[in-house]
């Protein structure tokens, strides 16, 4: 039953609900029919026997006598009086009979085409009328054919019973009533089984052709495309949850697009670190050229000292290679403190874009919570369909409640059709008793029509109360269009929207952490940048000092060998430098790798988050 869809569940319901109602109806109608038409048969047959004994005492004035063994009624034999029987049959459409004792002398029954005279009556009426005296009502079998029967004993002047007067009406005539009555409640339940199946069958339509679409934008919906846009034009509880499920939707495709703009961000702040980082290890490189050509610098100068302290004679020669150094050694030191600008460019730029990621993470992060109550909230919405559910059952209930009032009115057109048939049975035997004179049938007729007025009015009232259960099927219905399945298929879609966020949530708690990292890293940056400044500044301190003992040596060359210890010294101070901005070197190389990876692994996650979300279709 699961697999069935509701308009064929309410179908199903509808036709089992008319079908329980007509089945037990139309068989104690017809139970009740067939017993109402055995007790008016009987009371015709009572009524005819009267009528006959009436019309043979009026055609033969006289009693009831055994002469020569014939039977006479008055002075009229009635062996073989065919006329008297004929005519009463003729008149009452019944059997007639008349018994001298137990044996037919005048009768219509036939027997093999021939009248049956001569045959006798059944033991057990033979019992009943001749022997205790008393009339018998009822079935009887009357040369092997069932009637419904009306024998009365035929007494002499002196009580004596002497024969016996009969009429039947033919259990076959009976067989006939009840068959065509049947046939009549067949067709009418049929006919009204078809009225209840177009009925069930357009109440439905209206009511799955808009949970069908619902479905339809659901299944939408949850493979990603939030441009569904549900259109039911009811003010009812389904218009209700077509709205509902609108706004979750547009709420659903309004976070994604906010989370698709900050991937967006996201990958170009992640662009921008790599490109700084390629720029912090280029100004690195330069660094670290300058810092070789410096180092290249004071090795000259080593050696120059060395060539003095061999030998004074070469002092001019030893202040003019000083000289070329020092001038040399100023120009690298120029050339480093330009690289070291740029580099320090680099950083303020990674920084702003540290600064930027962080930024945009938080926006990240506060879309990614409230993605996260919009998805407490559908939940909510799943507990409110719950209820639905449950108020739909009440519903239904009620429509249960009205479908027992149909059965109470139907039951009241069962009895008027009872009698409207036993009325009319009756207005046929008045008539066929009356002949011509048909006054009798008015009356009969009068009540006929009463009685079909109130079949009309019962008729109207059920009608009133279909329609009843019609409204009462919509509001269940509509009631339960938040159906298991649909509940299902709404948690699942929140839940999936809840794993999403969460997984966004993750990886921007990820990308703050990485960020953080490369704050931290362009922070060591700033330190060591400021300690190679300190360090350059060291080296045109030296640079600046080996000019100056280089015009001292010039003027005066009586202070050399004090300068050229000045300038040992100095080259000292310059190759500790030179070592520092090495070892600083060598930590921004780190430094921009560590900054290079965190930029690979921010633009990986940039690209998850971007494929994460592009599975909705906005």
């Amino acid at each position: 039953m699961k697999n069935i869809t509701i308009r064929k569940k309410i179908l199903f319901a509808f036709v089992a609900l008319v079908i329980l109602c007509i089945i037990p109806i139309t068989l104690v109608t017809v139970f009740s029919m067939k017993e109402a038409v055995v007790s008016t048969v009987l009371e015709k047959a009572k009524a005819d026997s009267a009528t006959g004994l009436a019309i043979i005492d009026q055609t033969y004035p006289g009693n009831w006598a055994i002469k020569d063994g014939k039977l006479y009624k008055g002075s009229q034999l009635m062996n073989d009086n065919f006329a008297i029987v004929d005519k009463i049959a003729e008149l009452t459409g019944d059997t007639v009979t008349i018994f001298q004792g137990n044996t037919r002398i005048a009768t219509t029954v036939k027997k093999d085409g021939k009248r049956a005279v001569g045959t006798t009556v059944s033991k057990e009426v033979e019992d009943i009328v001749i022997g205790k005296g008393e009339p018998y009502y009822g079935e009887a079998d009357v040369v092997g054919v069932k009637y419904q029967t009306a024998y009365q004993p035929i007494r002499n002047s002196e009580g004596q019973i002497i024969g016996i007067w009969y009429v039947g009406i033919s259990k076959k005539f009976l067989d006939d009533l009840t068959f065509r009555f049947i046939a009549k409640q067949i067709i009418t339940g049929l006919i009204v089984l078809l009225l209840a199946f177009v009925l069930a069958w357009i109440i439905a339509g209206t009511i799955s052709s808009p949970l069908f679409r619902l479905k339809n934008a659901m299944e939408r919906a949850e493979k990603g495309d939030l441009t569904v846009d549900l259109k039911v034009d009811t003010g009812d509880e389904l218009g209700i949850l077509a709205s509902s499920f609108n706004r979750m939707v547009a709420n659903i495709r309004e976070i994604i697009g906010d989370i698709i703009s900050a991937s967006l961000k996201l990958s170009d702040t992640a662009n921008e670190f790599t490109q700084n980082a390629g720029n912090l290890s280029r100004s690195n490189e330069e660094v670290n050229k300058a810092i070789e050509e410096v180092a290249k610098g004071n090795t000259t100068q080593t050696q120059e000292i060395a060539a003095v302290v061999k030998s004074i004679d070469e002092l001019s020669q030893a202040i003019y290679s000083i000289a070329q150094g020092a001038d040399q050694q100023a120009t690298n030191v120029n050339r480093a403190s330009s690289a070291i600008s740029q580099m320090v460019a680099g950083v303020e730029e990674v920084a702003a874009s540290a600064r930027y990621a962080a930024k945009t993470a938080e926006e990240t992060s506060e879309v990614a919570s409230a993605g996260s109550e919009v998805v407490e909230k559908v939940v909510g919405g799943m507990e409110t369909i719950k209820a639905k559910v449950f108020e739909a059952a009440d519903k239904i209930k009620e429509l249960g409640e009205q479908s027992q009032h149909i059965g109470e009115i139907i039951q009241v057109i069962d009895e008027i059709a009872e009698q409207t048939n036993l009325l009319a049975l009756n207005a046929a035997i008045e008539a066929a008793r009356a002949g011509e004179h048909g006054k009798g049938f008015a009356v009969v007729a009068d009540e006929v029509r009463k009685l079909a007025e109130r079949s009309s009015k019962a008729t109207k009232e059920i009608a009133e109360l279909v329609n009843n259960i019609r409204q009462g099927t919509d509001k269940a219905v509509l009631a339960m269009n938040e159906s298991t399945t649909e509940v299902e298929t709404g948690a699942n879609l929140a839940i999936d929207a809840g794993k999403a966020l969460e997984s966004i949530l993750n990886n921007v708690t990820r990308t703050n952490d990485e960020i953080h990292k490369i704050s931290n890293a362009v922070q060591r940056i700033s330190n060591q940048n400021t300690e190679v400044v300190e360090a350059i500044d060291v080296v045109a301190q030296v640079t600046e000092e080996n000019s100056a003992a280089t015009g001292k040596m010039a003027a005066n060359s009586d202070e050399v060998k004090k300068s050229i210890q000045n300038i040992a010294y100095v080259a000292e101070e310059s190759a500790a430098a030179a070592q520092e901005v090495t070892a600083s070197s060598e930590q921004m190389y780190t430094i921009s790798d560590v900054l290079a990876s965190s930029s690979k692994e921010l633009a990986e996650m940039a690209t998850a988050l971007k494929n994460l979300t592009g599975r909705f279709k906005v």
